[in-house]
């Protein structure tokens, strides 16, 4: 659904909010920008909850890694985005994407860690971002 077609007053009732895979930089051109942020703070404030699944969990972060597995230039990148989380960065399909060189490379760009998750990994954080539990 492209951002120009939601009317997020019409779901200001939601309780869950779920933002699937796909590709990671249309998602960042597409979702990154005031409005929909606007309306996750606001959501987040009502006590909505926030999924995001592969690309979806990527663009929450204030920073996206974005691996060069994840992207037709093949090259690491570090881009903007929603600023749900700051103190971290994530990787995901950590292992199947034999992540590892490449996030660590990453992590010399920024100045926090980069999170790897595998592919049946999580992050349970509260609303100001802070990490209440990994699951893997």
């Amino acid at each position: 659904m492209d951002i120009e077609q939601i009317d997020f007053d019409s779901y200001l009732d939601a309780d869950l909010i779920i933002i699937g895979g796909g590709n990671t930089e249309k998602y960042i051109a597409t979702y990154v920008n005031q409005e929909f942020k606007n309306y996750i703070d606001h959501m987040l404030n009502k006590g909505a909850k926030v999924i995001g699944f592969s690309a979806g969990a990527l663009l929450l972060g204030e920073k996206v890694y974005v691996s060069p597995n994840d992207n037709s230039d093949h090259q690491i990148k570090i881009k903007n985005g929603l600023g749900l989380f700051s103190q971290f960065l994530i990787s995901v399909h950590y292992d199947s994407w034999n992540d590892k060189a490449n996030k660590d490379r990453a992590e010399e760009l920024v100045s926090v860690p980069i999170i790897p998750l595998n592919d049946h990994s999580c992050l349970v954080l509260d609303k100001l971002g802070n990490i209440i539990e990994k699951i893997d």
